[in-house]
């Protein structure tokens, strides 16, 4: 008789494709190897050690999801964002956060005051990390963003806004780098926004999200230019 698998078992390990997407996507998004630059199998492949299949199947992942373009026998090419991309994001978002903005403002005060609490609780978490950590700095921002969204309670909403977070990630540590100044600004707006959420003002809340935004999408224009 076959025994059971234990109960809390391990995890099952990543494939040798998803530790080469992953590895790649990381370098891609924290700015290690920055648009324009070629990337080839074979250096993937022997960081990892792994064969060069896996890396060419992530690759091709990363390729349907716009960050690499390749090109047969000469290697893959790190896709910039364009000022669209930064753009078409932005406005997203804004639409997203209004709508859950609005529904958070709606709330029972015991449900506002969790929601509040935990906002509060990642603005004091970025302000801790600083600029000693920009990757982390830059997680913590987008949880805080989508902390907002949650609050919607809408399952496709959340899905969605998921669907954003490497761009969004791309984006975030592409400008602090840039721009480390921005940091403190970021912080700041994010003080803003759950200030104007606990004062229930909506006027307040959208036209501090709307600064927020453009001022990223100023500056991430301003990055591309240079």
């Amino acid at each position: 008789m076959t025994a059971a698998p234990p109960v809390g078992g391990r995890d099952k390990a990543p494939s040798a494709v998803d530790r080469a997407y992953e590895h790649t996507k990381a370098h891609i998004i924290e700015g290690r190897v920055p648009p324009g630059e070629w990337l080839s199998e074979g250096e993937i492949a022997q960081a990892l050690s792994v064969s060069r299949t896996p890396v060419r199947e992530a690759f091709l992942r990363l390729q349907a999801e716009g960050m690499l373009r390749l090109y047969p026998r000469k290697g893959a090419v790190v896709v910039p964002l364009s000022e669209r991309d930064v753009a078409d994001v932005m406005q997203l978002r804004e639409m997203a956060e209004v709508f859950a903005g609005r529904h958070a403002l709606a709330l029972e005060d015991d449900e506002r005051a969790e929601a509040l609490a935990e906002l509060d609780r990642l603005v004091a978490e970025q302000r801790a990390v600083g600029e000693s950590d920009l990757g982390r700095f830059v997680a913590l921002d987008r949880e805080f963003h989508a902390a907002i969204v949650r609050v919607s309670g809408n399952r496709l909403l959340d899905e969605f806004y998921a669907s954003l977070r490497d761009k969004q990630e791309r984006m975030g540590q592409d400008a602090l780098r840039r721009d480390p100044a921005r940091l403190r600004s970021i912080l700041s707006e994010h003080a803003e926004l759950v200030d104007r959420l606990r004062a229930r003002d909506a006027e307040g809340y959208e036209a501090v999200l709307a600064r927020h935004l453009e001022s990223s999408r100023k500056l991430l224009s301003r990055v591309r230019r240079s």
